[in-house]
């Protein structure tokens, strides 16, 4: 028989509503932006899941998502860069949420006379810091640093 990573179970997650983006499909949960979006959905889009919840789960999906990717920017053929638009004198509030590497981002915007006033974005890494206590607690070095590189966290994405 093949020899099992030394990885598996490591890092284990239960689903929870905290988990977002890789993380949570790590675990079954599926909150992917791009399946409810009509142009992924018509590229054949499907959401990359594991049911395991660890990091080598975690790792699995990451790999299936460039996979997915390399499979949708071949169905989608040539991509224009699109062209900046001009908002002139409008004044304007708005969100839109889009799914990033890991995980959703939700961004708000106004505008007052074609000039943004207020801006916020809120991004997967900030909740996931809840996270690193129980993959940590009471457990060997290596397994605790692989279980929270596992979670993918960017340091520009904290909000304090």
């Amino acid at each position: 028989p093949d020899a099992l990573p030394i990885s598996l179970g490591i890092g284990r997650l239960a689903p929870a509503a905290v988990l977002h983006g890789p993380v949570a499909r790590a675990c079954g949960i599926s909150n992917d932006a791009r399946s409810a979006d009509k142009i992924f959905t018509t590229l054949g889009f499907t959401p990359a899941n594991r049911k395991e919840g660890d990091a080598f789960a975690r790792l699995q999906v990451r790999l299936d998502e460039i996979t997915h990717s390399l499979t949708l920017i071949e169905a989608a053929g040539v991509i224009e860069r699109p062209a900046s638009v001009n908002v002139g004198d409008v004044s304007a509030s708005g969100e839109s949420v889009v799914e990033t590497p890991r995980g959703l981002a939700h961004l708000q915007l106004t505008l007052q006379s074609g000039q943004v006033t207020a801006a916020q974005l809120e991004t997967p890494s900030t909740p996931h810091l809840s996270l690193i206590d129980p993959l940590t607690r009471q457990h060997a070095l290596g397994d605790a640093l692989m279980s929270v590189c596992s979670l993918d966290l960017s340091p520009w994405e904290i909000q304090q």
